[in-house]
């Protein structure tokens, strides 16, 4: 029974039902239902029970009170075996304006406004669609760039001022066949044509559709990467390290920033031995096989020797003061109290 089906058999029966136990005559002619206008007559003929309504015997209801118990113990056990015990903060999808459209949407006072009243409603979430991006190049920018990179920004700030997390939706398997760089070999010959749309779907095994993405994603070298991590670990086995961290869940400045918080010392640091012209590269790339290390003076020598023939980078120093500076290129850095940082992490935590 398909689902228009099942609400026309419902509603249906729901009707029957009612006029049955009314006590009184009722004009079945004038009563509309399975999608017939109000007040045109239907004969009693046009509408026929399906064959589970067909009769209504003891045992037609004793079989049909055993089919609702099966339900019934299986979303119980469903519940007991997914209990809640705590609750995300609330979440809702925020409209940042029409696109397409003749005048780019401005985050303004009305903004302002609507963030005050979602914050003291309780929402910790938002999340907007893909009328933040310029996926049909209307204003100057494209799919992968803000239609209005002030106005977003501004948004964006706002939004975090009120403690409130932004969650962006952006699709990585479809690109409008009418933009300038799209290439039909990075489609699978699958589209989604909807309104002002036309999207080509495009696959995730065409090197060319990757590159456009900007995720040519690292690969392991298994060969060099075991060599790593056995003379690592034994570096570790014979004492010369005194802390390890990997750089997989946020990159290297996320690992030395935990390393930090551990030991509750600070770091003085410059990212411009590794030859990264990129600060957020530097900062936050998740390449594979890197860890961050700390080893005491007496050991350096000897932890460099095991690790020969691997790629060793010495970036700093740890500190007795505990804040966390980080040298970065073009003159930018990082300087902070690490009491500031910790709470920084830690605060999104706390339910």
């Amino acid at each position: 029974m398909n689902r228009r089906e099942l609400l026309r058999t419902g509603v249906g029966a729901g009707l029957l039902g009612s006029l049955a136990g009314c006590g009184r005559a009722a004009s079945r002619e004038t009563i509309a239902f399975g999608g017939a206008p109000a007040g045109r007559p239907i004969a009693p003929s046009t509408w026929q029970p399906p064959p589970v309504l067909a009769t209504d015997s003891a045992d037609d209801h004793r079989r049909r009170l055993q089919n609702i118990a099966v339900c019934e113990r299986g979303i119980r056990k469903c519940l007991k075996n997914h209990t809640l015990t705590s609750y995300l903060p609330g979440q809702c999808v925020y409209n940042l304006g029409e696109y397409p459209c003749r005048k780019i949407w401005d985050p303004d006072e009305w903004d302002e406004r609507e963030l005050d009243r979602l914050r003291e409603h309780g929402i910790r979430l938002l999340h907007v669609h893909e009328e933040w991006n310029d996926a049909l190049r209307l204003f100057g920018q494209d799919k992968f760039t803000p239609a209005n990179p002030a106005g977003f920004r501004r948004f964006l700030d706002m939004v975090h001022a009120r403690g409130i997390k932004l969650l962006v939706y952006f699709s990585s398997g479809f690109f409008d066949r009418r933009d300038p760089d799209f290439r039909p070999e990075w489609t699978a010959d699958k589209s989604l044509d909807e309104i002002y749309w036309r999207y080509a779907r495009c696959s995730p095994a065409s090197a060319g559709w990757r590159k456009q993405l900007g995720s040519n994603v690292p690969m392991v070298d298994p060969v060099k990467a075991r060599a790593l991590y056995e003379k690592l670990s034994a570096a570790i086995a014979a004492g010369f390290v005194a802390s390890c961290h990997d750089c997989s869940d946020g990159g290297l400045a996320v690992a030395l920033a935990e390393s930090a918080f551990a030991g509750g010392f600070g770091m003085r640091l410059d990212l411009m031995p590794m030859g990264i012209d990129s600060n957020v590269a530097a900062l936050f790339s998740e390449s594979p096989s890197r860890f961050v290390v700390t080893i005491s003076p007496e050991n350096v020598a000897r932890f460099e020797a095991m690790l020969a023939g691997c790629p060793v980078t010495k970036l700093g120093v740890v500190t007795q003061e505990p804040i966390f500076n980080v040298a970065c290129g073009n003159g930018k850095a990082v300087n902070a109290p690490l009491a500031e940082l910790k709470e920084a992490w830690q605060r999104p935590l706390r339910w």
